[in-house]
């Protein structure tokens, strides 16, 4: 079995790890293994159970051009107004392709059904989609974020230059790039509050505390002190001290954001969010707390978490919470725990530049377009109650709505920056 073969196994097991993942995305760009990728989808495909057609060939076909083209399409859109395609998502071209046909793999695997499988087979349309640009076209989400610093000041992270923003404590902020935020502690004892831009606290007991926060339509990596990496979703903030001192390593948490946490035996990591915790020693998860979503939901990629009703301590004084093994997920209602199945593709789907729908709501798609594009939504008639499908996050909302119309479940337009969505 060759190296393609068993990273393509795991990935459709869903048991592959993110750097095999990402070894998969770099062996499937290449021209070189295209026959054999597409003779394991052909296998794939086989060895799979008969699905009913989702979408009629012409729908399937249309579906599967735009997940495709919509990379170039928002790459021709944004450098018509001026800006690099890089920065619609922080990402090179290179890695935009390489989702962009994960996307179409996906797409025609396990998203569209047995009437689009047929479309692998033959030869694409090479004539790309042409974007209508106007001055009112509504573009995708970018790398953008506020930095708030320990005394109330703030810094625009998307205008601010390279290199050293602030010193808090003894930690320098970098801004290093391509949507990073980066906090390094300094080691040498002449680094003073003098040497940059500005300073809170000299002491070494001095902890300072910073908060990033995203607008609707932006994204923000941050590498907190520990080395913990966390993805902020659109419409998110994350509060933390620029040094963990203490007997544990607490941020707190509004909206969405994927934790990637660094393991540190005797100081657990803990995101506070809204009434509940989630406590964690090392570990990979996503946490989204949107307000105007169901619950609190918590999915579990690698590691184990314990979720907890906030200002609970142990679960044998009676504290209500649960302990997630990987691939579940914990909803918080307010109240008590749900634990159930995760579907957790589809929960880091956004970290990974899409959106990835399973039989979801048309309400769950619709809040995810408004906080990504920064729109509103207006419904008129009976709302449909399901969608499946994915889309780039790359994609020019025009597209993205394009897209959804195909399901012939409702009709959407736009009024300005107003989502009307109608039953036809």
């Amino acid at each position: 079995m060759t190296r393609l073969a068993l990273l393509f196994q795991r990935y459709y097991d869903k048991t592959a790890t993110p750097e095999e993942v990402d070894e998969f995305l770099r062996l499937a760009d290449k021209e070189e293994n295209a026959s054999e990728l597409h003779a394991l989808m052909d296998a794939a495909w086989q060895a799979s159970p008969p699905v009913e057609p989702v979408f009629t060939p012409e729908q399937s076909e249309a579906l599967l051009k735009g997940v495709l083209d919509a990379g170039r399409a928002a790459e021709a859109q944004m450098a018509a107004a001026g800006a690099s395609p890089a920065a619609v998502t922080g990402r090179s071209a290179v890695r935009t392709l390489r989702w962009q046909r994960l996307a179409a793999a996906a797409a025609v695997m396990g998203i569209l059904g047995g009437s689009a499988w047929w479309l692998a087979h033959r030869e694409r349309p090479r004539r790309a989609m042409v974007a209508r640009v106007t001055p009112r076209a509504i573009v995708p989400g970018t790398n953008k974020a506020t930095l708030i610093l320990a005394d109330g000041s703030t810094i625009d992270l998307d205008s601010a230059q390279h290199g050293t923003l602030a010193h808090q404590g003894r930690t320098d902020v970098i801004q290093a790039g391509g949507g990073h935020l980066a906090y390094a502690s300094r080691q040498a004892a002449g680094a003073g509050a003098g040497a940059g831009p500005a300073a809170v606290g000299t002491g070494p007991a001095d902890v300072a505390y910073n908060t990033v926060k995203t607008p609707r339509g932006g994204q923000y990596q941050v590498a907190l002190p520990d080395g913990s990496k966390v993805w902020l979703n659109a419409a998110s903030s994350l509060r933390f001290p620029t040094a963990f001192t203490g007997a544990d390593r607490t941020v707190e948490l509004t909206g969405e954001a994927y934790f990637e946490v660094a393991g540190k035996p005797g100081q657990p990591f803990k995101v506070k969010v809204g009434d509940m915790q989630v406590a964690v020693l090392g570990t990979r998860f996503d946490v989204m707390a949107y307000p105007e979503e169901d619950g609190i939901r918590t999915s579990l990629l690698q590691g184990a978490v314990r979720v907890e009703k906030q200002g609970a301590q142990e679960a044998e004084k009676g504290a209500v919470g649960e302990r997630l093994e990987p691939g579940q997920e914990a909803l918080w209602n307010g109240l008590d725990f749900h634990v159930a199945e995760a579907d957790t593709d589809q929960a880091v789907a956004w970290k990974n530049g899409l959106f990835q729908f399973d039989g979801a709501t048309l309400e769950a798609v619709m809040r995810q377009v408004c906080r990504w594009y920064d729109v509103d939504v207006r419904y008129e008639g009976k709302v449909p109650r399901h969608f499946s499908g994915l889309i780039s996050r790359s994609s020019p909302l025009t597209e993205v709505l394009r897209m959804l119309d195909l399901a012939g479940k409702a009709r959407f337009t736009l009024e300005g920056r107003t989502v009307v969505v109608k039953t036809p």
